[in-house]
């Protein structure tokens, strides 16, 4: 028996906010999360560098600060956009529940209800490492003053 391996990499380009790159050792299937819009050309370019196939596109909350390049990847690449099932937007194809699992090859990304920055704010665990998209930043809390932050 093996044991499903995830690979991740880090994605900025300067200062914005952080996008990552997950996939499955095995089966090359891979998910991005927060992918900004102005850098799509970018992502695709590093996942064809990777040798992956996008299933998934995760928004962890809806973005004020910058447009989400989930639509556009779905368009490029056929993959599906996940939000939380608290998001109002009407983009994803799949809303998720707090607790519930995303099948990334042999492996399962678990999807946090974390409200405070958005009230549709989640995270995003993948057995080893958090993703917390906006709710966290080291050293301090994301911000809540605006966007139904609480």
């Amino acid at each position: 028996m093996s044991v499903a391996t995830i690979e991740m990499k880090p994605i900025a380009y300067g200062r914005d906010c952080k996008t990552y790159l997950l996939w499955d050792g095995d089966t090359k299937e891979a998910a991005i999360i927060d992918p900004r819009f102005d850098h799509v050309a970018r992502y695709v370019q590093e996942i064809e560098q990777a040798g992956v196939k996008l299933k998934y596109a995760i928004d962890t909350h809806t973005h004020a600060d910058h447009l989400s390049g989930s639509d556009r990847l779905r368009n490029l690449t056929g993959c599906a956009i996940v939000m939380s099932d608290a998001s109002k937007s009407k983009v994803p194809d799949y809303k998720a529940a707090d607790g519930e699992t995303l099948k990334l090859g042999g492996n399962r990304l678990t999807l946090l209800h974390t409200p405070g920055h958005t009230p549709d704010s989640m995270c995003i665990f993948d057995g080893h490492r958090v993703y917390t998209g906006d709710t966290l930043f080291i050293g301090s809390a994301a911000r809540t003053d605006f966007m139904g932050g609480s």
